[in-house]
């Protein structure tokens, strides 16, 4: 049986790791070390279009201790280069918000340092990490290295973070209910402080220069950080060698010790800290019948344009390549009809509806046979409509979740889902190591994350109408399925907690913001 309690660790923060700071000084010029050459095992082979055909990774480890993962697609136009810098373990050093604004100068000195290649470089957010990618033609591939080498290595790293902070500063909306409600819930879930995951102007414009500089220092450690790479040629030795003889933490090459080999013990958050976080989350509960989590009210601001909305979710276990695609279906499905979100880390996913808050019907009760339903709900259902809608929203879902699937309308929506990650790949420049991240995400050691997109994907495909069934009923029913849930009301209206109150056990929730 899988254990639910260690399912609650999803997304946790949890200890800092303990970072070495004595290094050697190198003279010599650093060594690329492969220690993977035979790559990855023969059932990573891509299914169809359905995954991406790539070979067998060449792994190495810098002379300054930083890993690269490198996909080589024999004769591309293209090259894209991937910074993976993890920010779990780090909230003793690195102040909140400030690895937003280190992300955003690594992206301002690369686009500097590398425009005149015709490259383009964005950011992206993924959990416990940020990722910056550089892409451009195979070509200039080493330029865009040596590039990528000046930006880590920057002189007047102050006046750097101190453009990025007026930019990301500026570039805040304000904190509106959706954002609160939602950082909320995945604190109620994970034990993580919700505060932690709110970027605010006020927040990044607080930081001083000393607290940006450590944020650099730390976040840009090689013994933290992965470089994916696809290129169109293997290896390129002596650019990376270069690369390692510039990229140090400060100012010295290497270190005591010997750096992580995996990628997965870089990128996630060890299990003690895990273990830690999960002391903070509550014991989950079902969000229907007796003892029922209680519904916990979040007040926003008078005039707040997300209006009033109801947040529920749940860590759900996924053990397997199997678990995770009948979770990616059933949330596929669930989709159609509402707004419903999953995202998965390893063995374990996060789930999350979402809904507005109305004062009429939901949707599903606009035809004739809904219209019936709903005057005999009327009748003896509870007297506020915004309480109805609530509770008609429940019970909406909880027939989506225990509706049967046949065969072919399970199949479609696999390849509906399949076809469209391969196709936002495409447009995306077919850049491999976007994908290569996200297998990262669902691989459970180093030795999967090659075949974990096409394993995925025959899970998928191979998923029979019972087998959902049952995941569904286990893991998605609010009423009768395996406890965890808990659920946020967002809303800047007086009444609605006297409102709410007509269908759950009402709590005030604080926004640590």
């Amino acid at each position: 049986m899988i254990d639910r309690r260690r399912a609650l660790k999803l997304l946790a923060g949890g200890a800092a790791t303990s970072l070495l700071a004595v290094a050697c000084k190198r003279k010599e010029m650093p060594k690329v070390e492969l220690f993977d050459e035979d790559g990855t095992p023969p059932e990573t082979e891509a299914i169809s279009a359905l995954a991406p055909p790539w070979p067998p990774a060449e792994r190495a480890v810098l002379g300054n201790d930083l890993l690269v993962h490198w996909l080589t697609e024999e004769g591309s136009p293209a090259a894209h280069i991937r910074v993976l810098v993890p920010t779990h373990g780090l909230e003793d050093k690195v102040a909140p918000g400030a690895a937003a604004v280190v992300a955003e100068a690594i992206a301002i000195e690369s686009r500097r340092w590398t425009a005149r290649y015709g490259t383009t470089v964005d950011i992206a957010a993924r959990v416990d990490r940020f990722e910056i990618a550089i892409h451009g033609p195979d070509l200039k591939f080493d330029a865009m290295l040596a590039a990528l080498g000046r930006v880590v290595a920057v002189g007047d790293v102050a006046g750097l973070l101190e453009r990025a902070q007026v930019t990301v500063a500026a570039g805040l909306p304000g904190l509106d209910g959706d954002v609160l409600a939602l950082t909320a819930l995945v604190g109620l879930l994970s034990g993580r402080d919700p505060a932690r995951e709110r970027l605010t102007k006020e927040l990044i414009e607080a930081l001083d220069a000393d607290a940006l500089a450590d944020a650099w220092r730390e976040l840009l450690d090689p013994k933290r950080v992965m470089l994916a790479v696809h290129a169109g040629r293997p290896v390129r030795e002596e650019a990376m060698a270069r690369l390692a003889k510039v990229w140090t933490r400060g100012g010295l090459l290497g270190g005591l010790g010997k750096a992580s080999e995996e990628a997965l013990d870089r990128l996630r958050p060890p299990t003690d800290a895990r273990d830690d976080a999960e002391k903070g989350a509550p014991e989950g509960r079902r969000l229907r019948g007796a003892g029922a989590a209680p519904l916990r009210l979040l007040e926003t601001s008078a005039g707040d344009r997300s209006g009033s909305l109801l947040l529920f979710g749940r860590v759900v276990p996924l053990a397997d390549p199997r678990e995770r695609a009948v979770a990616r279906l059933a949330q596929r499905l669930l989709q159609e009809e509402l707004d419903a979100r999953l995202t998965i880390v390893g063995d374990r996913g996060l789930f999350v509806v979402r809904t507005p808050i109305r004062k009429s019907a939901p949707a599903s009760d606009d035809d004739d046979r809904g219209k019936e339903k709903r005057r005999d709900k009327d009748k003896e259902g509870p007297s506020d409509p915004r309480a109805r809608f609530v509770a008609d929203f429940l019970d909406d879902y909880q027939e989506f979740v225990r509706a049967r699937h046949g065969r072919n309308r399970i199949a479609q929506a696999a390849e509906l889902w399949l076809g469209a990650r391969m196709v936002q790949a495409s447009l995306t420049g077919e850049d491999w190591t976007a994908l290569w991240s996200e297998s990262i995400d669902l691989a459970r050691s180093d030795s999967e994350i090659a075949g974990a997109l096409a394993r995925d994907a025959q899970a998928m495909l191979a998923i029979t109408p019972e087998e959902l069934a049952e995941w569904s009923t286990t893991w998605l029913d609010v009423a009768k399925g395996a406890p965890g849930w808990a659920w946020i009301a967002a809303s800047s209206e007086p009444d609605i907690g006297q409102a709410l109150a007509q269908i759950a056990a009402v709590e005030p929730l604080r926004t640590h913001a």
